[in-house]
Parts: structure tokens; sequence; C-alpha cells
């Protein structure tokens, strides 16, 4: 589909990776620009800023600014923690951080501001701008930030030593190195004689199933183990309790030891961005259910037809009150007290409140919303909240937070309707894909009401930047 393989890499993958990317306006007033600082997402285990939906050619012509896009480590290779010196966890952060300390240095010579940087992300990305506005090493090398669709609050974002040790002790084993809880910097130097391939491949061991998340949980978290959560686990991500991020996002907004600079923030509809945010991450978490024959369809078995006669159909053993047990709890038990009240609160369609026939796209809908909810409304609002708080206690009247919606979806979009506007289908406006005839020949057009919104869109990002 090509709405979905435009997030496919399109250049060779390799380690050695860490290039950037400099668009620079043709004309200019002379004056050094506005510079905007991309940080591509992929949830910290895939992505490229060389995709073409990230050309800053467009958005750098139409904005009148210096754009800049760098690669970085994702993966294991990027963010495996075992070593403190060997395999400090964050390596594709520092990547970042290299990134910015070059634009730094000679973003003149390109005929940018060293002085008006805006780093700008989303998904991971705006994760990744979110903790160099924590991390005690990046916070002179940009002035202000974007955030789209996620912040460091996000479950997903980030977790401490003990779970990122987890994992690098999982994959370690799967690849034939023999993990020494004492000797970890020789079990770092087995994995440097392992393929990137094979490393690649053992990630998708590393994965947590349920039990492991429910204890772990416990441990770091002192919970009960009544603990909403996903279908899906991130293999490797940022670590905290590091050298590069000393504390958690919540204990360094305490602390006051955090970037204060002005936000454009992007959270979910209806306070924000993508109104079907979590229909994206449900597609390709549950593939196995919505790809069918190379098609993506909903899975017929979530709907309860009325039946011809009007009668209630047989018993359903898929009743949609124990997806929500099996999808959204650690317990996996439709006995747990969060399961009734979860299914309550985001009008789950069961046979438990009464309902006597349903479609599949009614349990979508359901589902969308609370994993919106769960992985990407509910924490960025609560980034807000925190960070306006803290700044005003701490006396800071200048800096400002802005939020932005985005809820149209692409007339031309090939995927069926039922996925509504979808986590990530607002960068096309924002890099100006409505005017880049390649793009369109290869993917999908836009209209011409497209293109004015695009037009819109990058007036509104670039003079964010430019103020």
């Amino acid at each position: 589909n090509k709405a979905l393989i435009m997030w496919w890499n399109n250049t060779e993958m390799s380690e050695d990776c860490l290039y950037l990317n400099v668009w620079t306006p043709a004309e200019s007033s002379g004056q050094p620009l506005a510079v905007m600082v991309w940080i591509y997402g992929g949830s910290f285990c895939t992505g490229s800023a060389s995709l073409e939906v990230y050309d800053g050619a467009i958005l750098a012509a139409k904005g009148g600014v210096v754009v800049v896009s760098m690669q970085y480590r994702t993966g294991p290779l990027g963010f495996m923690m075992m070593h403190d010196s060997e395999a400090p966890g964050n390596m594709g952060l520092t990547d970042q951080l290299m990134a910015m300390k070059w634009v730094n240095a000679n973003i003149r010579k390109f005929g940018g501001d060293p002085d008006r940087v805006t780093l700008f992300g989303e998904s991971a990305g705006a994760v990744s701008v979110n903790f160099h506005m924590i991390s005690p090493y990046s916070q002179t090398y940009f002035r202000r930030a974007i955030m789209q669709s996620a912040t460091a609050v996000a479950w997903w974002a980030a977790e401490n030593r003990y779970m990122g040790e987890l994992r690098a002790k999982r994959l370690a084993e799967s690849v034939g190195c023999y993990y020494n809880d004492k000797d970890k910097a020789r079990v770092v130097e087995c994995l440097r004689h392992v393929s990137v391939k094979n490393i690649q491949e053992a990630a998708g061991q590393t994965s947590l199933d349920r039990e492991q998340r429910r204890n772990n949980y416990a441990i770091y978290r002192n919970s009960s183990g009544h603990e909403t959560y996903m279908y899906f686990d991130l293999r490797f991500r940022p670590v905290f309790g590091t050298d590069f991020l000393p504390y958690d996002h919540t204990t360094v907004i305490e602390m006051g030891n955090f970037k204060k600079t002005d936000v454009l923030l992007a959270p979910p509809s209806p306070a924000g961005v993508m109104k079907d945010e979590g229909v994206f991450w449900i597609m390709y978490a549950l593939a196995r259910l919505f790809l069918q024959d190379n098609n993506w369809s909903l899975p017929a078995h979530w709907g309860q037809p009325r039946s011809p006669a009007g009668s209630r159909p047989q018993a359903f053993e898929h009743d949609p009150y124990n997806l929500v047990a099996q999808y959204f709890t650690l317990s996996n038990n439709i006995n747990d007290r969060l399961v009734d009240s979860v299914a309550f609160e985001y009008q789950v369609p069961s046979k438990q409140f009464g309902f006597e026939h349903w479609t599949s796209e009614d349990v979508l809908n359901a589902f969308d919303d609370l994993t919106s909810d769960r992985s990407f409304k509910c924490p960025t609002m609560d980034f807000a909240d925190n960070y306006t708080d803290r700044l005003l206690e701490l006396g800071d009247r200048v800096h400002k937070l802005w939020v932005y919606t985005f809820n149209h979806r692409t007339e031309q979009l090939p995927l069926p309707a039922w996925t509504g506007a979808m986590h990530g289908y607002e960068l096309e406006y924002i890099f100006g894909m409505p005017f880049d005839a390649e793009f369109q020949r290869k993917f999908y057009a836009f209209s011409d009401l497209e293109r004015t919104l695009s037009e819109d869109v990058i007036r509104f990002w670039s003079n964010f930047a430019k103020t």
C-alpha cells in the first residue's frame, strides 16, 4: 500500500549512518535565517531522515528557513543499555546531540542563525525533542521546541536501567553471548563480534511478555498489577538513570532543571493533532488480525450483527469486553476491576452493558480512543499541565506553550476510510508534499485545497521558528 510504504527506508541501512541533510532557500535577504532541525520518529527501532516525506526543500523555500534533518542509530545499536562506558544506552540521543552541535558550529555557512534553532519531531522524534529539553547536555543547542504526537511522559518513551538491562541480557543470550552480570564489558565485547544483521534480528526476541511487564511494573513503580497495558511493546528505547538522562521526565520538571522555552505541542484530538492517532498502532501491532491477503480490513469477528429475525445471535466468545482484558490490562483477567471501568468509560460495545449488536468499526472506534488516550493524549496533556504549572511556580511569565489541532485526512489517501486521520499523516503537509510532483507520482495526489492547507501549516511552523 503506497500510504504505508512511504514510511519504509529508501536507502541502504548501515551502522555508519551519522549523516545529515541541509536545505537552504535559494533566495534570502542575506540575513541569517531561523533553523528548523527535524528528528524523525519510528518507535526508536526504525526510520530514516531521507524518506521522501521528510524532504525539507519545500519547507525551506516556502517557509524561508534553513531545514536540517539527521540520522541517528535506532534499535539495539542506538539504545541498548548494559554497561556505563561500553554500552551506556541512549546512543541514538547522543547521535542527535552530535548533530545539534554540528549545526551550532557550522550552520552559518549555510545561511542559518545558530541562535535561532528550533527542534521539531514527531512520535519518537517528539519524545527525543523532549529529552533534549531535560538532558543536562542538550539545552544550550536550541531555542524552541515542537513536539508532534508525543512527549517523554508517555509510557513507551523510556524505561529505567533495570528494564533496559533486562532487554540487553535477552539480546545477548539470543545471539550466543553468555550474560555475566559481573563482567558486562566482556558481554559487550562478545556482541561486537556478532553481525549487525543478527543483532537486529535478535532484537525481536527482547520484547517482554505480559507477566514480565507486570512484575517489572511492580518492581519499579510499586504497582499492585492493576495497570492498563498496551498490546505492543517497544523493544529498545531511551533509558533514564544514565549519564545522558539522570532522571525521569517528571523528576526533572519537579527539580526545575529543564529547558525553559516556547513549545508548540500536538496531543491527539480533541485537544490536538491526529484524530485517529491510535488506529495506526492498532493496525501494525495487531496486523495478524487486520492484514488479510495483503489487504487491510477490519477483523470480522469483532462485529456482532443483528440476526435477520432481529433475535440475538448465539453466544459471542469475542465480546469486546473480553478484548479489553486481553489488549489493555496487564492481568488479562476479565475480573480485573480495570476492565469494567475502562470498557464503560470508552463505551466499548458489549453484552456486559446490554448491547445486542455492533459492528467491527464500533469496536475499532472505542479501541482507537483508548489507545490514543493511554499512549498519546493523556501523557501529552500531562506534560502540558506540568510544564506550564512549573514555569509559573518558577516565576517564568515569558515562555508559552501552544497546542494545535489537525483533523484532516488526505482525500486520496489509499487506505480504508475507517483508518481516519492517522498518526504521522500531518507530516506531508508540514514538509509540503502537496507541492512535490515526484512524491505524488510515487505515492498519492493532493487537491488544490490541500495545497492551501499545506501552505498554511508551513507558515505556522516556520513563523514559530522565526519569532
